[in-house]
């Protein structure tokens, strides 16, 4: 006798979220029974593969049904379109900015061909406790329904550029210990090798402290950062040797966000420390400049003390020159002695020095007449 064993096989997270969407059914889709070529999950309502994939589709080598059908079920089908995600309600605010925005460009709104988001464009979580769903600007929530305990099965798929589907290759953790998440196209377990959760805790704490996310994510810290947050720098090192480089790492970047109330005090105080620094770097530049000029001054003062010294020393200034510029002095005429006398031995001594006798020079004739040359 055969026994027939009733396999139950798991729902994959498209399929849970077609049902909570209820059901929609699909263009093209009908009852055929087959395992689905994507997801390789049997469905009921499928469609031909090749009448479903288009020219823009690309991820034939994610396929996980590959030789086991020519069919695509109607919840991937549905992952694929574009759809919003369960539960979503249009915010009429939202929409009229849109509108407004589109129309301060000069272009021309058609309220008829305006469409939803689609599941592209938003994060999906889903496990016992219900389905959420957010933007890049709800990474608080979806940080902390990453990091509590999970109930029963569960999955998280989370776009990063908005351009590719993520939800139909995200896998299904089949308990809560499970790990794995879906991030743009790369499948990775939180926590990493250590399975510590509390990576996304200090990278939160470095941000709110001044540590930029680049700096994170490169695992080189500038000065700047060593200076203002060296305990925090330490730690994403130390953290960074077993985890940097690993989809964890990133995908904690991801998700940290600097507390804005605390940076803002922080930068305020920054702002204050540097009004402080620079306001005593003035005070000491204006007293070393008063310090110079007082130098200065002495100097001076010294100097024309100094000088009025002087010209006393030198026999006074004149008294006409206010400035005490000494006057000329003048040179005595015997300053190289006395002037030497000529003696003539044929004069006596208590003779007549001014004259001179007729006979003083041979040849010379008495009676003053003319001398013979020859």
């Amino acid at each position: 006798m055969i026994t027939t064993i009733e396999v139950t096989v798991p729902r994959s997270p498209a399929h849970i979220l077609h049902d909570l969407a209820g059901h929609p059914e699909q263009k093209g889709c009908a009852v055929h029974p087959a395992t689905c070529v994507v997801c390789g999950r049997p469905h009921v309502r499928t469609m031909p593969y090749d009448s479903w994939q288009g020219a823009n589709f690309t991820d034939q080598n994610k396929l996980r049904g590959h030789g086991l059908s020519d069919r695509v079920c109607e919840p991937c089908v549905w992952a694929h379109a574009w759809v919003p995600p369960p539960g979503w309600t249009p915010d009429p605010a939202q929409i009229e900015r849109k509108r407004e925005a589109k129309r301060a460009l000069g272009k021309t709104v058609d309220e008829s061909k305006e469409r939803p988001p689609n599941l592209r464009l938003f994060w999906h979580a889903w496990d016992a406790r219900g389905y959420v769903f957010g933007t890049k600007g709800d990474k608080p929530t979806l940080r902390a329904w990453l990091l509590a305990p999970k109930e029963g099965a569960w999955f998280c798929a989370i776009p990063d550029s908005g351009q590719k589907h993520v939800l139909p290759w995200t896998r299904l953790n089949l308990s809560p210990r499970g790990r794995l998440v879906r991030l743009e196209e790369q499948d990775l377990a939180i926590g990493g090798c250590t399975s510590d959760l509390s990576l996304v805790d200090v990278m939160t704490e470095s941000l709110t402290a001044g540590i930029t996310k680049d700096e994170i994510d490169r695992g080189a810290y500038t000065s700047r950062s060593w200076s203002i947050a060296e305990e925090h720098v330490r730690e994403l090192l130390r953290r960074g040797e077993c985890e940097h480089g690993s989809a964890w790492w990133s995908l904690a970047v991801w998700l940290a966000q600097r507390d804005e109330e605390r940076a803002a005090e922080r930068m305020a105080d920054e702002k204050m420390a540097n009004t402080a620094k620079k306001e005593a770097r003035k005070s000491a530049a204006k007293t070393q400049d008063e310090a110079c000029a007082e130098s200065a001054k002495g100097a001076k003062r010294g100097s024309r003390a100094a000088s009025g010294g002087s010209a006393r020393r030198d026999g006074g200034a004149d008294q006409g020159d206010a400035r005490g510029v000494p006057g000329k002095r003048r040179r005595r005429a015997d300053a190289l002695g006395p002037a030497p006398v000529a003696h003539d031995e044929s004069v006596p001594a208590d003779g007549d020095g001014g004259s001179v006798r007729d006979d003083a020079a041979e040849g010379a004739t008495p009676d003053g007449g003319q001398l013979t040359l020859f």
